[in-house]
């Protein structure tokens, strides 16, 4: 059973408008999940390019900023762009990312959770209790403030970080409580982080244990 990877991650950068038109990650393989993550400067609620994609939801906000997860399984070989839309053009970043070695039934992730903050800080703190053990942490954060860039959280790796959205990931081998996590932006400002907990494919049974199981005898 061995920890999800990030493979590879694609970015879109900023513009005002009512769209999200970014480039899927390469090479996606059966089963692989995209993880995509919007920052707009409103709150309206964003539609997915069809119904292959799900929301990951938030808890409901009164900061002015959104930070929208979504995530789809792939059959294998798709390519090019997918669009995400809302009604009112506003300030936006994407990202999407690859990861492989997903649970390949239902959701690939046992629990997400998320904070905001309509102060102006420079920290962006997260945690989960209860990770099962070989799963990937993914964390992502926002900033109102401009001009910024950010740290992740201790023994994360960053994979994207474009002045007001970040992405970064860690192999949770242990599973457990994962404490705060926190990651730091530069310029204070409103922020919101989200974490995940994306959950290992489950390992096979070995064909001796199944006959066991069945009451055959294994040859």
């Amino acid at each position: 059973m061995p920890v999800p990877v990030l493979e590879s991650t694609t970015t879109l950068g900023s513009a005002t408008v009512n769209t999200a038109i970014i480039t899927l990650p390469a090479s996606l393989a059966a089963n692989d999940v995209v993880v995509f993550t919007l920052y707009k400067e409103n709150t309206e609620a964003v539609s997915p390019p069809d119904g292959t994609w799900f929301e990951i939801a938030p808890a409901a906000t009164t900061i002015s900023q959104g930070h929208s997860f979504f995530w789809k399984r792939c059959t294998g070989g798709e390519s090019g762009t997918v669009t995400f839309t809302w009604t009112t053009a506003a300030f936006r970043r994407a990202t999407a990312h690859r990861i492989s070695g997903c649970r390949t039934v239902g959701n690939p992730y046992e629990s997400s959770t998320n904070n905001q903050t309509n102060s102006s800080v420079t920290t962006l703190n997260v945690s989960l209790t209860g990770t099962s053990i070989n799963s990937l942490l993914f964390w992502g954060g926002t900033t109102f403030a401009a001009g910024n860039n950010f740290t992740p959280p201790s023994g994360f790796t960053e994979v994207a970080d474009l002045a007001t959205v970040a992405a970064a990931w860690m192999s949770n081998v242990a599973g457990g409580d994962t404490g705060a996590v926190t990651g730091t932006s530069v310029v204070a400002g409103m922020t919101t982080a989200r974490l995940l907990s994306m959950v290992p494919a489950a390992t096979p049974v070995p064909t001796f244990l199944r006959s066991a199981q069945s009451g055959q005898l294994w040859r």
